[in-house]
C-alpha cells in the first residue's frame, strides 16, 4: 500500500472517530417537574384545602398535552378512604361544549391549576339539585395528573403526585 493511500485511509478514519460521539444519536431527555402542595394537612368546610399543581418543562424538547376551553393541562382526583372517588366539582353544571386539543409546552415553561376543596357534591336523585355536602372525617388522598406527548397525538404518557389532608367534620 502507498503512503499516500495510507495516508488518506488514516486521515479518514481519524475524522470518522473524532465525529462519534459528538452528536446524539437519539433526541434529547424529556425533563419535566410536577409538583403538587397543599395549603394545609387538616381542613373542613369552614376551612377549605387549596390545591395546586405546578408543571415545569426543564428540558430542551418541546412537549403537548390536552388542554382547551373545559379540558385542564392538570388533572385532579381525590379520593376517600376507601378509595372512592370524590366529586369536588359541580356535577350538574354545564359545561362547554367547545374542543380540546394538543397545546405545547416548551422548554422552560410552566403551566399550573389548582382547586379549593371544601366539600363533596352530591349528585341529584328524582329530579332534585346538586348540593355540596361535608364529607365525612377521614383521610383525603388528591391525585395529580399530566399527561403528555412529543408528538401532538400521541402516544402519551402520565406523571402524577400524591398528597394526603386530614378532613374534620363540621
Amino acid at each position: 500500500m502507498s503512503r499516500t493511500l495510507r495516508a488518506l485511509l488514516f486521515s479518514f478514519l481519524g475524522a470518522l472517530m473524532l465525529g462519534c460521539g459528538e452528536v446524539p444519536s437519539r433526541p434529547a431527555p424529556i425533563a419535566l417537574t410536577l409538583t403538587l402542595s397543599l395549603s394545609a394537612t387538616e381542613g373542613s368546610h369552614e376551612r377549605p384545602i387549596l390545591i395546586g399543581a405546578t408543571v415545569l418543562n426543564s428540558g430542551s424538547r418541546r412537549v403537548f398535552h390536552i388542554a382547551g376551553c373545559g379540558c385542564d393541562a392538570i388533572g385532579f382526583e381525590i379520593r376517600d378512604e376507601n378509595g372512592d372517588q370524590v366529586a369536588y366539582w359541580n356535577p350538574c353544571t354545564i359545561w362547554p361544549a367547545c374542543p380540546c386539543g394538543p397545546e405545547p409546552l416548551e422548554p422552560g415553561e410552566r403551566i399550573a391549576g389548582g382547586l379549593a376543596f371544601g366539600g363533596v357534591y352530591r349528585t341529584p336523585t328524582n329530579g332534585g339539585t346538586c348540593e355540596l355536602v361535608d364529607p365525612p372525617a377521614g383521610v383525603y388522598t388528591v391525585i395529580a395528573r399530566y399527561g403528555m406527548s412529543t408528538e401532538p397525538f400521541g402516544p402519551w404518557r402520565t406523571i402524577e403526585r400524591t398528597a394526603t389532608f386530614r378532613w374534620a367534620a363540621s
